[in-house]
């Protein structure tokens, strides 16, 4: 039997700062809750690990570096719960490919 990977993508808006990521999920704030931030150097892609499973969030711009994304140990999770209650919580960023 052949299994096929499917990646969900999710909406989130992401901002590069110097030494970590802002990232606002404004469709679903569960995703504050990612164990990890996954920024992959060969597809140029990010994504997030949450609930035991990968899920695209965006794309790398081409003008941030190997050495750039380096400096970025963390990343703001960021979203709006019920009543409009602001969730945030932060997630290690790992570099991968």
């Amino acid at each position: 039997m052949e299994t096929s990977n499917i990646v969900q993508t999710v909406k989130a808006n992401i901002q590069y700062l110097p030494d970590r990521m802002d990232i606002a999920f404004s469709d679903d704030p569960s995703f504050t809750r990612a164990e990890t931030v996954l920024l992959d150097l060969m597809h140029r892609s990010v994504g997030v690990i949450f609930d035991h499973g990968y899920h695209h969030i965006g794309e790398l711009p081409f003008e941030l570096t190997a050495k750039d994304l380096g400096c970025m140990t963390k990343a703001k999770l960021s979203g709006h719960g019920e009543m409009g209650r602001e969730i945030v919580l932060h997630a290690p960023i790992k570099l991968v490919g």
